[in-house]
C-alpha cells in the first residue's frame, strides 16, 4: 500500500475521532450549562431578582392620645405590584377602610383608621393595632405592621384668684396637641362656652385669666381636640 493510500485511509479516522470529540465537549457543555441553570433557579438567579414583601413606611401617627376623641390616622405599605390591607386587630370603635391618603397613587394606598378613643377610665392602657399588606397583582407576598398607641389623661387645670379675677394654669401640655378650654356656669353642663383656643406648637405651660364676671359660678374644662395624621384629612 503506498504513502498516499496510507494517509487516505488515516485521514477519515481522524476526522470521526474530531468530530466526536467535539460532540462530546458540546454535550458535556450543555449538560454542565443546565446544572447550573438549575442550581440558579433554585437561587433565584434565573428568573430575575428575588421578590421582597411590602414594606411598611415609618408610621406617622400619634404615640398617646386623649380619652373621648376622634383620631385619624393611616398606616402604609409600599410595593410595586398593588397593596390590599386586612385588619387583623384593633380596640373597641374603630372604622377601617383601604383608601388613598393624600393623593399617593394606587401602589400606595393606606390602611386608614378613625378611631374614637375610650372614656377616662382608660388612661394608661396602650391600644394595639395589626394590619397585613399583601399584594394584589405580584406574586402574593404579605407583610404584616403593627403600631402601639397609649390613652393619656388630659392636663390638669389649675385654678387661683388674682384681685377677684380667676387664673388658669395649664401643665404637661403637648405640642402635637391642639386645646379648648371652656366653662360652664352648672353642673351637670349641656354646653360649655369656649374660654380660649390652644393651637398646637404652642407652650408647654399656659396660664389664662378670665375676665368675665362671676356670675354666680364657673366650671372649668380643657377639651383636647379631635386629631387627625392622614395625608389628607376632612
Amino acid at each position: 500500500m503506498s504513502a498516499r493510500e496510507n494517509l487516505f485511509l488515516i485521514h477519515p479516522h481522524s476526522a470521526i475521532e474530531g468530530v466526536a470529540r467535539q460532540e462530546a465537549r458540546c454535550y458535556w457543555k450543555r449538560t454542565v450549562m443546565r446544572s447550573l441553570c438549575v442550581v440558579a433557579l433554585l437561587l433565584g438567579a434565573c428568573n430575575g431578582p428575588a421578590q421582597s414583601p411590602p414594606i411598611f413606611r415609618p408610621f406617622w401617627g400619634p404615640e398617646v392620645v386623649y380619652p373621648d376623641t376622634f383620631v385619624l390616622f393611616g398606616i402604609v405599605a409600599d410595593d410595586d405590584h398593588g397593596i390590599e390591607y386586612q385588619l387583623l386587630s384593633a380596640p373597641a370603635n374603630v372604622d377601617f377602610i383601604t383608601g388613598f391618603d393624600g393623593g399617593r397613587p394606587p401602589e400606595y394606598w393606606s390602611a386608614l383608621f378613625t378611631w374614637h378613643t375610650p372614656s377616662i377610665s382608660a388612661v394608661g392602657t396602650t391600644n394595639v393595632f395589626i394590619v397585613r399588606a399583601t399584594e394584589t397583582n405580584g406574586p402574593g407576598l404579605s407583610a404584616t405592621g403593627m403600631v402601639s398607641i397609649v390613652v393619656i389623661a388630659p392636663p390638669p387645670i389649675h385654678l387661683s384668684l388674682s384681685n377677684a379675677t380667676p387664673r388658669l394654669r395649664m401643665d404637661n401640655l403637648r405640642s402635637d396637641k391642639s386645646y379648648w378650654v371652656r366653662w360652664t356656669p352648672v353642673l351637670p353642663a349641656t354646653n360649655w362656652n369656649g374660654l380660649a383656643y390652644l393651637p398646637p406648637s404652642g407652650p408647654v405651660s399656659v396660664t389664662l385669666s378670665d375676665t368675665n364676671p362671676l356670675a354666680p359660678q364657673r366650671f372649668y374644662r380643657i377639651m383636647p381636640q379631635n386629631e387627625c395624621y392622614r395625608g389628607s384629612c376632612p
